[in-house]
């Protein structure tokens, strides 16, 4: 169960975290790429996620915005939901924006009931790229023990260094920090809470970038980009829900640009953030890429060069 949305004009944004997005993929950028996700090229719906290490100031801005009352049931409260989270507001690009305040009823289950998630929550380990070397040596060694498995895709260098997640479901939530940040403490306190009747919601930031275009013979085509789903706040929330089997509570804040360039996926700033492997995959597999690509390439001293000559 979930509201309607209603949109409105964010004036105040600041621009300081914003998501950039393809046809290839989504990352959630603050000062740098901190988390991106892209499509894996097989027959299934699978993404490949790619975290940095945990950034502490992102935390601080995030924070110092957040109020309490993230503990009630905002359905149809709309107008006070969204004065609680316009402070946070302020970091997002400035624009066209709706909220959504999801929740479901829930029974507890019995011992006959079999209970599954049917959402995804995803948590990635953190890459550095001062590593890749010894990345490379231990993907070596990983050949080595199993000869057998080398014609699989998990024996892939890419597929070694990311983590796959199923976007197949109706949520798929991405994590903004690394899954070594994740204090199981927080987690229980949160499944008590839960457990008692309390239903904290975690706030979650995406985006959608309506797109139609007309073919020659004067067919419309829907060609919109939709963003993954990263949580801003509610990660500890989150993996209680989780771990319990219940479909969380959370606010969604989807954000409408309206040009292209307000979205932009900057290889360039992936390059300085991802392994070299993860770009020649996102560079093989990125349908429409010359399009978006070509200013990089016109540029002498880019480094898109060592990947595409």
């Amino acid at each position: 169960m979930y509201d309607k949305p209603s949109r409105y004009q964010n004036t105040k944004g600041l621009n300081l975290i914003s998501i950039k997005l393809s046809e290839i993929g989504s990352y959630f950028h603050f000062q740098q790429p901190l988390i991106a996700a892209w499509w894996d090229n097989s027959p299934t719906v699978v993404k490949l996620l790619s975290v940095l290490p945990n950034n502490q100031e992102y935390r601080d801005e995030v924070r110092q915005r957040l109020i309490s009352n993230l503990n009630e049931d905002y359905t149809n409260r709309l107008p006070e939901l969204k004065a609680i989270v316009d402070p946070l507001l302020q970091l997002f690009p400035a624009g066209e924006y709706s909220l959504q305040f999801h929740t479901t009823s829930w029974k507890k289950p019995t011992e006959t009931d079999y209970i599954f998630n049917d959402w995804e929550l995803a948590f990635a380990n953190p890459i550095d790229v001062q590593l890749q070397e010894l990345k490379l040596k231990e993907y070596l060694e990983f050949l080595a023990e199993n000869k057998r498995h080398q014609w699989h895709n998990i024996a892939k260098l890419w597929r070694q260094t990311t983590y796959s997640f199923y976007d197949g479901f109706e949520f798929s939530f991405v994590a903004t920090m690394p899954a070594s940040g994740i204090k199981e403490e927080r987690v229980k306190y949160f499944e008590e809470q839960i457990t008692k009747g309390d239903r904290p919601f975690a706030i979650v930031f995406n985006c959608h970038y309506e797109q139609k275009v007309t073919s020659e013979n004067g067919n419309i085509y829907d060609r919109s980009l939709f963003s993954d789903n990263f949580i801003i706040d509610g990660h500890h929330k989150l993996k209680a829900y989780y771990n319990l089997k219940m479909f969380p509570r959370f606010v969604t804040i989807t954000h409408y640009p309206t040009t292209r360039e307000e979205i932009k996926f900057n290889i360039e700033d992936l390059i300085e953030v991802l392994y070299p492997w993860h770009i020649e995959y996102i560079l093989r597999n990125w349908h429409q890429k010359e399009q978006y690509i070509q200013p990089y390439l016109e540029k002498k001293n880019s480094k898109i060069h060592a990947f595409i000559r």
